[in-house]
C-alpha cells in the first residue's frame, strides 16, 4: 500500500472513531439530562408558601437522586473520554461491546427513580447498586476491547499507561460490591459504602499506578523519540 492510501485509511479511521466518541457523548449527555424529569413538584392542593416549602422539601430524596446519579455518570463518561482519547480507530468489536455499555448508562434514570421513591425500602437500594456493578462491569469489558493487542491504540501510548487505565476500571466494579454487601445489613450502610468507600478504593488503586517511562502497548512500535533514547549510548 502507497503512503497516500495509507495516509487515506488512518484518516477514515479516525472519522469513524469520532463518530463512535460522538454518538457515546450524546448518550451519556442525554441520560445525564433525563435524571431532572423525575425531579417534579406536585401539584399543591393549597398553593401556599408553607405548602410549597413542605413540598420541595418532600424532594429532598429526589435532589440527593439526581446529584449522586449524576455524578456516577459524569465519573463514567470521563473514564470513557481518557479511553477514547487513547485509541487511533475502532472496531466493530469494540462499536458492539460500547453500545451495550451506552445502553447499561442509558437505563440509568430509572434505577435512580426508584431509589429516589423508594429511599426507606432496602430493594430499591439492592437495585440501584446492582445496576452500578451492571454498569461498571461492561465499562471494564469496553476498555478491556479497547486495549486488546494493542491494535487499537495511537502510537506513543505506553504499555504502562494502558495496564494503570485498566487497573482504575476496577474501581466501581469494588466499589459496587461492597456496597451491595452492605445494602444487605441496612440502607444507611449501603449509602455510606457507596459515598465513602468509592474515595478510599480509588486512592488505595492510585496508589497501585507504576510511574516510569512510557512503553509501547503490545502489537504497536516504540515511537521515534523511545527509540532514540534506546539507541544512545548509557
Amino acid at each position: 500500500m502507497t503512503d497516500a492510501g495509507r495516509h487515506d485509511d488512518d484518516r477514515h479511521a479516525l472519522a469513524e472513531l469520532e463518530r463512535l466518541t460522538f454518538f457515546s457523548d450524546a448518550v451519556f449527555a442525554i441520560a445525564m439530562t433525563l435524571l431532572v424529569v423525575d425531579v417534579r413538584l406536585p401539584a399543591l392542593a393549597r398553593p401556599t408558601n408553607s405548602a410549597l416549602t413542605d413540598a420541595l422539601l418532600a424532594l429532598v430524596p429526589q435532589y440527593i437522586g439526581f446529584v449522586v446519579s449524576f455524578l456516577v455518570i459524569g465519573r463514567f463518561w470521563a473514564a470513557h473520554h481518557v479511553v477514547f482519547g487513547m485509541l487511533r480507530r475502532a472496531d466493530g468489536r469494540l462499536v458492539g461491546v460500547n453500545l451495550l455499555f451506552l445502553l447499561s448508562i442509558a437505563f440509568m434514570p430509572f434505577p435512580t427513580m426508584v431509589l429516589s421513591e423508594h429511599p426507606q425500602l432496602r430493594g430499591a437500594l439492592v437495585f440501584y447498586i446492582a445496576w452500578l456493578f451492571v454498569i461498571a462491569l461492561l465499562n471494564c469489558w469496553t476498555t478491556q476491547t479497547a486495549f486488546r493487542r494493542g491494535t487499537l491504540v495511537r502510537r506513543g501510548v505506553g504499555a504502562v499507561t494502558v495496564a494503570n487505565r485498566l487497573r482504575h476500571t476496577l474501581i466501581p466494579v469494588v466499589v459496587a460490591l461492597i456496597a451491595c454487601g452492605a445494602s444487605l445489613i441496612g440502607a444507611a450502610y449501603g449509602l455510606a459504602a457507596l459515598t465513602i468507600g468509592t474515595p478510599v478504593v480509588e486512592w488505595a488503586v492510585r496508589r497501585l499506578d507504576r510511574p516510569g517511562p512510557p512503553r509501547p502497548a503490545a502489537g504497536l512500535s516504540p515511537a521515534p523519540s523511545a527509540r532514540a533514547a534506546s539507541a544512545a549510548p548509557g
